[in-house]
């Protein structure tokens, strides 16, 4: 279950961003024309990046110098495998 901020640590922080209804609630009401969502299209590509790109780091065990324009890691070439993997014959992207 989530926490709901009533931890005495949490209430200490001090509330700068708008508190959500919930992401469903909130993307109906930006389908009805009302504020776009807090996490909206325009940075999802990015969001989902950053997140990928921690799994990746994970993975080879390296800080990784990041080329987003090329999507390679400078300067780890055994990252390329799973950044992208080879496809069965047959199978291509």
């Amino acid at each position: 279950m989530l926490s709901t901020g009533k931890h005495p640590a949490a209430m200490e922080v001090p509330q700068t961003l708008p508190r959500t209804p919930g992401h469903h609630q909130e993307w109906l009401a930006a389908c009805k024309g009302g504020p776009a969502t807090f996490s909206n299209f325009g940075i999802a590509a990015q969001l989902t990046e950053v997140c990928l790109l921690g799994c990746l780091a994970l993975r080879v065990g390296k800080k990784i110098e990041w080329d987003s324009p090329g999507l390679r890691a400078k300067n780890t070439p055994e990252a390329d495998a799973f950044i992208r993997p080879p496809y069965r014959n047959g199978w291509h992207v």
